[in-house]
């Protein structure tokens, strides 16, 4: 079985982790998408691609996942086209998880299983943020090594800058 989870990450936390290590030990093959890839450095993405991509291999490689793979897709603004890019980026999958609802009823609407991921262990990277803004505790909701990734990358000044 192959699952797909599909989010922004911005950034991957801890319930993003859990959710994967579960379907690591779940599915054959854990296919990753980045979505909103083409966005960046704006208010509610304000981590690139690669960071995020980053951030997410760090996570996994700690927890000792292993059975992943990492795509990206960008957003067109268009669902019929969105999906088409979907299925030729990867084409195989019998589950898959997402927190939008948009995505998750579009999924739906294809007859894809679809589980919906919206505030896993009450965590959100839009609330942490928030905090982050806030200069409130964000910390322990993301996995100490993305906490590191965030630091190094001085995330904290520009989640607060765009904010």
């Amino acid at each position: 079985m192959k699952a797909l989870f599909i989010g922004r990450f911005q950034p991957i936390h801890n319930g993003h982790l859990e959710v994967m290590k579960k379907a690591s030990k779940e599915a054959d093959k854990l296919i990753i998408v980045i979505g909103s890839a083409n966005k960046e450095f704006e208010k509610e993405n304000p981590f690139s691609l690669e960071e995020r991509k980053n951030m997410i291999e760090k996570a996994l490689n700690k927890a000792k996942i292993k059975n992943y793979e990492i795509l990206s897709i960008d957003d067109v603004d268009n669902h019929p086209l969105w999906f088409a890019n979907l299925k030729k980026l990867a084409p195989d999958f019998d589950i898959a998880y997402c927190g939008s609802g948009a995505t998750h009823d579009l999924l739906k609407s294809k007859g894809i299983k679809v589980i919906d991921l919206d505030r896993i262990q009450n965590i959100s990277a839009s609330d942490i943020r928030e905090k982050i803004k806030k200069d409130e505790h964000w910390q322990d909701l993301v996995p100490d090594v993305v906490f590191e990734e965030i630091e190094r990358i001085h995330g904290v000044k520009r989640v607060k800058e765009l904010g």
